[in-house]
């Protein structure tokens, strides 16, 4: 695997309809869109190339906007409750931007205590409602 320096312009690894993936160096870091509702089989396929760009950074910020998510099924729930360790290991600090839907709150924040277990306090998870609000964290991170 090759660890790639952050980019000093803004560089797009998806843009697909589900699922949009880009460096920017406001954040620095990585913006990671999913749109949406996914199907398990879906979900694994865009996690798993998802982790594999943040692989390739060193520590990378990330803002996750789930503003147009649906909820994940239950399959996809536990893949990213396997998945998380690893996903940990790459990022230590993730801004969240939620959709005005409850259970999808309800979801993230069960994730973000998981997270916050597993990464003994390694880990810095916040949630906001827009994206300029969660750059205005993220840059102080």
């Amino acid at each position: 695997m090759n660890i790639v320096p952050h980019p000093k312009e803004k560089v797009t690894y998806y843009n697909l309809s589900d699922f949009f993936l880009e460096y920017r160096p406001e954040i620095p870091g990585l913006y990671f869109k999913l749109t949406g509702f996914v199907s398990h089989k879906r979900f694994v396929e865009i996690y798993d190339q998802y982790l594999a760009v943040i692989k390739k950074h060193v520590r990378v910020k990330i803002i996750t906007d789930t503003g147009q998510a649906k909820v994940l099924t239950p399959e996809s729930q536990a893949y990213n409750n396997e998945k998380m360790p690893e996903f940990l290991a790459h990022v230590p600090v993730n801004a969240v931007i939620l959709p005005k839907d409850t259970f999808v709150e309800f979801m993230l924040n069960r994730m973000k205590h998981k997270a916050e277990n597993i990464s003994n306090g390694d880990f810095q998870l916040k949630m906001f409602d827009t994206y300029e609000s969660a750059l205005d964290w993220i840059r102080t991170k």
